[in-house]
C-alpha cells in the first residue's frame, strides 16, 4: 500500500488537479487488481487518513490564510506605491506551484427580522410535515419482487420507485 498513499511532499508539485486525480485512480486500480491487499482494511485505513488530513487542513487553515495574505500584500506592494488609482481584482498568485486566490464570504444573520423568522419557522414546519408524510408513505407502500422471465433479474415494483445504493459506513 506504500505506493497508494504518498508521503507529504511526494506528489510531484508540477501535477495539476486532474493529473493528481489520474495518479490516484491509477494507484487505486493497481491495489484493486493486486491480490495481496485486503481491500476492506485498505479502505478503513484510507478513512483514517481522510479524517487525519481533514483535521490537519482545518487546523492550519487560518495560519495558511495569514501567510497567503502576507504574500499577496508583498506582490501588490509595487502597484500600491504607484500614484495611479487602478481598481485591483482579487489577486491570484503562484506559490509552491499552485494558484492561490484570496477569497472572503459573508454570512448574513437575518434572525432579527420578524418576517424572516416567520418564513423560516414555516419552512421548518413544512420540512417536518414532509418527512412525516414520507415515513407514512414508506410504511404503507405496496411493493412486489418479481423475476424477469428472460434474464432472471430480480425486479422490485411498487407504488413508488426507489433506488438502492450500496456502500460502507466506517466508524472509527
Amino acid at each position: 500500500m506504500g505506493t497508494l498513499v504518498k508521503k507529504l511532499g511526494d506528489i510531484d508539485r508540477k501535477l495539476g488537479k486532474f493529473e493528481i486525480i489520474d495518479l490516484a485512480i491509477t494507484n487505486a486500480q493497481t491495489v484493486i487488481e493486486s491480490s495481496k491487499y485486503d481491500l476492506l482494511k485498505v479502505y478503513i485505513e484510507l478513512k483514517r487518513y481522510e479524517i487525519y488530513l481533514k483535521t490537519i487542513i482545518k487546523k492550519i487553515q487560518d495560519s495558511a490564510y495569514r501567510k497567503a495574505k502576507q504574500v499577496q500584500e508583498k506582490s501588490l506592494a509595487p502597484q500600491q506605491q504607484s500614484n495611479i488609482n487602478i481598481p485591483v481584482k482579487p489577486a491570484v498568485f503562484i506559490y509552491s506551484d499552485a494558484r492561490v486566490r484570496m477569497t472572503h464570504r459573508v454570512k448574513w444573520d437575518f434572525s432579527k427580522d420578524d418576517e424572516w423568522l416567520k418564513l423560516d419557522n414555516e419552512i421548518r414546519k413544512l420540512t417536518s410535515q414532509k418527512k412525516e408524510r414520507e415515513r407514512y408513505l414508506i410504511k404503507f407502500a405496496k411493493s412486489e419482487t418479481l423475476a424477469d422471465p428472460d434474464t432472471g433479474e430480480i425486479i422490485e415494483t411498487g407504488d413508488f420507485p426507489k433506488e438502492i445504493r450500496h456502500g460502507i459506513a466506517i466508524s472509527l
